[in-house]
């Protein structure tokens, strides 16, 4: 056999050789393993197992072996015992036998009856490897499972081409390597390898093939356009599976032109700048790597063209497009001609066409409904003209808002019904025909939802489950191109409960202790309410409703006419409800009762059988036999013939009148004997009580003593006590008595017991006691004032055994070291107690014993606490800079609260010797102030302490200061504003001067208006004033620029009509210091400075012939010129010069 296997070993004795066994086991190697629940034997008839026998039947087990044993000799002459094994040994030869003990003491066993050999078990196991075609240097996973004999904490080695390359640990069956990648491209073989144990052969995966391959790329290759000669000419490789920072070659007709790098699955290679125009032949390469393969795009022609205008054109859309609205696309042209064509188009479909003017062209684009949701990519293409290139801007991109739609407020009835359904309706515009309109209450809850048909209109019809208002709005769901809507405001509904009633039935009679069936028929009521049933108005029992149904069951417990009726409670959606009332008659039967019959010559203390037969009763029911007082001298329960008899043993002589009773059930009526029979009992000899027990046996004065024994049935026994104890009881009907003394006093005492028996005593029978001392009663204990405070005085007091003294502690400390207890009570004066719990106990003692203490815990308050003294506050004057410090003293460990003005608050706790300081309010404001001061102890405070204290005003915060506008120029009105302490006023300078010399403090905030300053940097200050002290100034700059130059005015033309021999001044007026330009015909000029009151005066020189010429006149101040004035004049001819040096030719 093979380790692991599972064998069965099995032993048969048979001993009617005649030879004794007193015990037979199963022995075999430790190294076998028993299978839980498959050991059995068979023991004379009866088979058995273990474990379920395992208390019963003599069977025991340890490693080597399996014992019956019951302990003495077998009775039966044959034993079979099997159970099953685990192999778990190593491999070799073992054997297995069986031992028995024929006699006493002469064991006999035999270790290798049979003898086996185990040999190692096989194993087997499987490998997968995930992925089977990795990149190169990507990780395989390979795994070793489907384990056969390989244990957890085994090592599995994996091969790759034969070579190892790691190994794992099984853990959970399954052994795994992750650390394992391909170098290269190519094929691989693995296998999984175990190397076997003492136990387990070795064994080997089938060998798995996993395939290395590199990724593969694409390389595709554009230039931009247009492509014009003696520019650069960008060339684009667009690549896929190539990892950013891969390398691309550019190569224009065969030959490589340079590298480019890949970012984002593009590079781009911007240094090619073809010299000629022409077509030429482009491509792009890339090398591979060490996981993805090399490729290369195709050949691409690219026509160059000869240089001309290159424009650029981009794209605004404005507002972003949404269905039934207008957008207004913008294109920008630059470098292009004025009067062109621009074409928009939308996903390349063309929209319009628009004609550019100062390098814009528009198109107003009306967004159609059926566009909603859709994505959009609109571009702008510059068709060019001759020296101009098109140019197509980079597109604009999005998606298409939604078609809006709008929910009306719905229209419904303004009352409901619980359990009714009422329509609600609502208006939907611009909705999709089949989208769902939901009804909502205000928790978002749906009643109802109903698709849109093809009109606007939507009606569902919701039946409501609840009481009360409900809001109701409708809403829209939107679609992918419809938006979502809602009602703008909730209709409310007001849903009322719903009507129910009840029809009951119920028989119309019955008797008592009969159940009775009691149901109604329900109307408007759910399944699982609950009726409740009432008798004369008194509720009798409930049912749950079930298909219009409720039932119970009513058992009356005596006769009369009963009033049934049911109710239904109600529930928040139902209303209440009651049924008819049904009138029962309960009535009893009638049965007959025969006179006694008693046994004759009664005696006392002899048994005498009473008998009667009842007509018309119930088998089981009570018979009683009672004398002429009513007294129950026997019972018996009534037999099925009808009859019942009992044995009384009388225990007085005389005539006794006995009837029988039958005491009726809940269907049949009560009886009894039409008329007393006598027995004559006669008296028998009383015997004196025997057997006298004292219980217990050692009293002490704690015990109740209680004398028993044993006497006459029925008769009185009597036992009198030492200091007047007595105690009488009658004897049962054994005999036995037991009669109760009570605590008997300390000594030895003589006790007697007589029995009486109808008048006749017996002779009295003595036993001794005696009695111990007990425990001392525990004191009662209790506090006055039951809730005291410190200034209360505590009083101790209860009640204690007389003549005891009471030791009365508080928390462990004796203060009334022993009590006198007057008329049972003590008291015991405390003292005033410190605030919290004390325990007070009380302890008796009573002839040097001690009682237990009885103890009770008293919590006592805090009583007034004085108020704090001898304030100090520091420093005695303050202004609003400093902190101010109050001190002083309160009671030690109190807390104290200064309160200042304006909710300033400070706490402190005073110290052991009840001094406190360093309570700080901070600043405070300028005034007056009366500080106060309460001390808290315990939860207690005291009355204020009062400390005055006169605030000067410390140092003004400055404030901060800007201007605005920040750069303003000469045309500006400048405002300068901040922030400033509150209540202060603020006084504003520009460069030095005082321009708001109070300006208010709103809010925090001021503001001055400046006006407009001069061309240069000025400095702007703010001081703030506050009870008349100043802060320190807040400073800034700001620079102004000049503003608008007016032209000039007043020119004068002089001569006013000059001549070309005349010299022209123009003057007039500028801008004190403006320099004058002054601009004539025929490139004449001249520049002047304008004087301090404005005035200036330039001369152009003479001027050419010409009417109504036109001069310009320009003034600049601070670089800034203003617009030109005009004035026109007229020059007329001048002196014309003689002509000279005539000569005559020939």
């Amino acid at each position: 056999m093979r380790y692991g296997d599972r064998i069965r070993l099995t032993m048969d004795f048979d001993t009617s050789w005649n030879a004794d066994l007193y015990w037979a086991e199963l022995r075999h190697p430790g190294c076998l393993d028993i299978v839980p629940n498959t050991l059995t034997w068979v023991y004379g008839d009866n088979t058995y197992s273990w474990p379920s026998n395992s208390n019963d039947d003599g069977i025991s087990m340890n490693d080597t072996n399996t014992r019956f044993d019951r302990w003495g000799v077998l009775s039966v002459n044959k034993l079979h015992l099997s159970a099953e094994y685990t192999v778990n040994c190593a491999p070799g030869t073992y054997g297995v036998g069986f031992g028995y003990n024929p006699t006493v003491g002469d064991q006999r066993t035999f270790d290798n009856y049979i003898s086996f050999t185990v040999i190692k078990a096989d194993s087997a196991l499987q490998l997968t490897a995930d992925p089977l075609t990795p990149l190169p240097g990507q990780p395989v996973t390979l795994r070793a499972n489907n384990l056969v004999n390989i244990p957890d904490g085994q090592s599995v080695s994996f091969f790759v081409n034969g070579a190892n390359v790691g190994s794992a640990n099984v853990s959970g069956g399954v052994a795994t390597l992750s650390s394992w990648a391909p170098p290269t491209e190519g094929s691989y073989t693995v296998e999984a390898r175990y190397g076997g144990s003492n136990t387990v052969n070795p064994s080997t995966s089938d060998q798995v093939t996993v395939n290395a391959v590199k990724s593969p790329s694409t390389v595709a290759v554009a230039a931009s356009q247009p492509a014009i000669a003696e520019s650069p000419v960008p060339l684009t490789a667009t690549t896929t599976g190539v990892a950013d920072g891969q390398t691309v070659e550019f190569l224009v007709n065969g030959n490589s032109v340079g590298t480019s790098t890949v970012t984002g699955g593009k590079a781009t290679f911007n240094n090619w700048t073809p010299a000629t125009a022409g077509d030429f032949v482009i491509q792009a390469r890339y090398a591979g790597s060490t996981t993805v393969a090399a490729s290369q795009s195709g050949q691409v022609m690219v026509s160059v063209v000869a240089p001309v205008q290159v424009t650029s054109t981009t794209l605004a859309v404005d507002p972003d497009p949404v269905p039934g609205q207008t957008s207004t696309l913008t294109a920008t042209v630059t470098d292009g001609d004025d009067g062109d064509t621009v074409e928009f188009s939308n996903n390349g479909t063309v929209l319009g066409t628009g004609q550019v003017t100062g390098g814009v062209a528009t198109y107003d684009w009306a967004v159609g409904a059926a566009l909603a949701n859709q994505p959009y990519s609109l571009t702008a293409r510059y068709l060019g003209s001759t020296g101009y290139l098109e140019s197509t801007s980079e597109p604009v991109t999005g998606t298409v808002g939604l078609v809006q739609t709008t929910v009306s407020t719905i229209t419904a009835p303004a009352t409901a019904t619980v359990g009714t359904a009422i329509p609600l309706t609502a208006t939907v515009t611009g909705g999709v025909a089949g989208q769902p309109v939901e009804f909502r209450d205000a928790d978002g809850d749906v009643l109802c939802s109903v698709n849109l048909g093809t009109g606007t209109t939507a009606t569902c019809y919701w039946t409501p489950d609840a009481t009360g208002a409900v809001d109701v709005t409708a809403h829209y769901a939107g679609t992918a191109t419809t938006a979502a809507a809602a009602s703008p405001a909730a209709t409310t509904v007001t849903v009322d409960v719903s009507e129910s009633s009840l029809v009951l039935s119920a028989p119309s009679g019955g008797v008592p202790g009969q159940a009775l069936t009691l149901s109604v028929e329900t109307t408007g009521i759910a399944d699982g309410e609950t009726v409740t049933f009432s008798v004369d108005g008194a509720p009798v029992g409930t049912g749950q409703v079930s298909g219009g149904q409720a039932t119970t069951q009513w058992t009356p417990t005596a006769v009369g006419t009963y009033d049934v009726q049911a109710a239904y409670a109600g529930s928040p959606t139902v209303g209440a409800s009651e049924s008819n009332a049904v009138q029962v008659t309960v009535a009893l039967g009638e049965t007959q009762t025969s006179v006694v019959t008693a046994s004759a010559d009664p005696v006392t203390g002899e048994p005498v059988t009473l008998s009667a037969t009842v007509t018309g009763g119930t088998e089981g029911v009570t018979v009683e036999f009672r004398d002429a007082d009513g007294d129950v001298l026997c019972s018996a329960p009534l037999g099925a013939d009808g009859s019942a008899s009992c044995a009384w043993t009388p225990d007085a002589v005389g005539a006794v009148e006995v009837t029988a009773h039958y005491a009726g059930d809940a269907t049949t009526a009560s009886s009894q004997s039409p008329s007393a029979t006598t027995v004559n009992v006669g008296q028998g000899t009383v015997a004196a009580p025997s057997d006298l027990v004292v219980s217990p046996s050692a009293p002490s004065t704690d015990d109740a003593v209680t004398v028993s024994g044993t006497a006459e049935s029925g008769a009185s026994v009597t036992v009198p006590g030492p200091g007047g104890a007595e105690c009488t009881v009658t004897a049962d009907a054994a005999g036995a008595f037991s009669c109760a003394l009570g605590v008997l006093p300390v000594g030895e005492h003589t006790l007697s017991a007589v029995a009486t028996l109808n008048g006749v005593d017996s002779q009295p029978t003595t036993t001794t006691v005696t009695v111990g001392q007990g425990v001392v009663a525990a004191p009662t204990v209790s506090v006055d004032p039951v809730s005291p405070d410190t200034d209360d005085v505590v009083t101790a007091s209860g009640s204690a055994p007389a003549g005891s003294t009471v030791a009365v502690s508080v928390d462990g400390a004796v203060v009334c070291a022993a009590a006198a207890v007057v008329d049972g009570s003590y008291s015991c004066d405390l003292g005033t107690l410190s605030v919290g719990a004390h325990e007070v106990a009380a302890v008796a003692t009573l002839t040097s014993v001690d009682s237990d203490a009885a103890t009770t815990t008293v919590t006592v308050g805090q009583g007034t606490v004085a108020a704090p003294s001898d304030l100090v506050v520091t420093p005695a004057s303050p202004s609003t800079d400093d902190a101010v410090t109050v001190s002083g003293t309160a009671e030690p460990g109190a807390s104290v609260t200064v309160t200042g003005p304006g909710g300033a608050e400070c706490t402190v706790i005073a110290n052991a010797q009840g001094e406190f300081s360093g309570c700080d309010l901070d600043a405070l404001p300028v005034g007056t102030h009366m500080l106060s001061a309460v001390a808290t102890l315990n939860g207690v405070g005291s009355a204020a302490a009062t400390a005055s204290v006169t605030v000067g005003q410390g140092v003004i915060a400055a404030p901060t200061v800007s201007v605005d506008p920040a750069a303003p120029d000469t045309d500006d009105v400048v405002t300068a504003s901040g922030t400033a302490p509150a209540g202060s006023t603020v006084a504003v300078s520009v460069d030095g001067e005082v321009v708001c010399a109070a300006a208010e403090v709103t809010n925090g905030s001021y503001s001055c208006d400046l006006g407009a300053l001069s061309v240069g940097s000025h400095e702007v200050s703010a001081v703030a004033t506050l009870n008349g002290v100043d802060s320190d100034p807040a400073t800034t700059s700001v620079t102004v620029g000049q503003g608008t130059v007016a032209a000039s005015t007043d020119l004068v033309v002089s001569p006013s009509a000059p001549s070309t021999d005349d010299a022209v001044t123009v003057s007039g007026t500028a801008e004190p210091g403006a320099s004058v330009t002054v601009t004539g015909p025929g490139g004449t000029d001249c520049t002047t400075t304008a004087d301090e009151s404005g005035a200036f005066s330039c001369s152009l020189g003479t001027l050419p012939v010409g009417a109504d010429q036109t001069i310009s006149v320009i003034q600049t101040v601070n670089d800034v010129d203003s617009d030109a004035a005009t004035v026109q004049v007229s020059v007329g001819q001048g002196t014309v010069a003689p002509v000279t040096d005539l000569s005559v030719s020939p």
